[in-house]
């Protein structure tokens, strides 16, 4: 089943790739607390941002990959990501996950999914939302009640969540369990669903302690100054 989302989402973005956007590292792939602590000497030389010195101790990879399936901890088999993605504020967090939208919509990008579907938790409706139709926006009644029973049916598989802004709870909601987003996050509601989680690096340190629920980790890096320059006068020759 293909859940035709396009007409939630603006029609008149330019052409654009992921890679445009920004640029994302691999931290981990998380099956235990070990797996993603750093070493002290790591820890030493991880900053958040612009360094690019960071790469000597992660590989950059390609925005496709955030969502694909993370081997099970317990089994040969493969398991829904739960991916953090953590950057400092403004490097490209939020720009990264509404172009993916677009080109999910587009058929594009996570083809594996039914439905990617973006929260941004700055909302106060949705950071507060007990059901899934307060997650999904527009106007068409039916199509939101279709879309509801399909992801009830299925307890979320081929379902992906994108939370944007954990950063945006206070320290109570984010010690909370009765929000439709608690309840997700810590496996209570659809269980089989995809989570992609943005947040700023001050809050998602509480995130990289629940390694049980967490199982990739990645962080984005921004554009070194030749890549800014690239894409400026890329942007200057369209218009």
């Amino acid at each position: 089943m293909y859940i035709d989302m396009i007409p939630f989402m603006e029609r008149d973005w330019p052409e654009s790739n992921p890679q445009e956007y920004t640029r994302v590292v691999l931290v981990s792939n998380c099956s235990t607390k070990s797996d993603c602590t750093m070493s002290e000497s790591q820890e030493h030389d991880h900053v958040y941002g612009k360094i690019d010195s960071i790469l000597a101790y992660k590989k950059e990879v390609d925005v496709s990959t955030i969502l694909d399936p993370v081997p099970s901890p317990d089994s040969n088999k493969l398991q829904a990501p739960k991916v953090l993605m953590d950057g400092a504020p403004g490097i490209g967090k939020t720009t990264l996950t509404l172009n993916a939208c677009k080109e999910w919509a587009e058929n594009r990008l996570f083809k594996q999914y039914d439905l990617v579907l973006l929260v941004p938790l700055r909302q106060a409706s949705l950071r507060e939302a007990k059901d899934i139709e307060e997650f999904l926006p527009g106007d068409d009644q039916d199509l939101k009640t279709k879309v509801v029973q399909y992801i009830q049916k299925n307890n979320g598989e081929n379902i992906a969540f994108i939370f944007d802004g954990y950063d945006e709870l206070s320290y109570d909601q984010r010690r909370r369990s009765d929000s439709l987003f608690m309840k997700i996050f810590h496996g209570k509601k659809l269980i089989k669903c995809a989570i992609w989680i943005t947040s700023q690096p001050y809050t998602s340190n509480e995130l990289k302690e629940a390694p049980s629920i967490i199982n990739r980790h990645i962080e984005v890096l921004g554009f070194n100054k030749e890549q800014i320059y690239s894409c400026i006068r890329k942007r200057i020759k369209q218009i």
